[in-house]
């Protein structure tokens, strides 16, 4: 599995389903549970598909007012 939320998300990984129940035992006999519960939990309000398209949305809109205002000083060129 790739690791693409990052080290400190909360998201626990582990290499194949038969590796699960070990790791959530892990977990609870370290103490882990609440603390990464909470991590995953910030991680997953932070990163909500409405959070991803307002970003999305803001760099779209960025990119087509730099693109309006390239057009607009090489037609002021000429």
């Amino acid at each position: 599995m790739l690791k693409e939320f990052g080290e400190n998300s909360g998201v626990v990984y582990v290499d194949g389903p038969e590796d699960v129940i070990a790791k959530a035992l892990e977990l609870v006999q370290n103490g882990n549970v609440e603390e990464l519960g909470s991590k995953a939990r910030s991680f997953v309000e932070r990163n909500s598909w409405d959070n991803i398209t307002d970003e999305f949305e803001r760099i779209l809109e960025e990119a087509i007012e730099e693109k309006q205002r390239s057009s607009k000083l090489r037609s002021s060129r000429f």
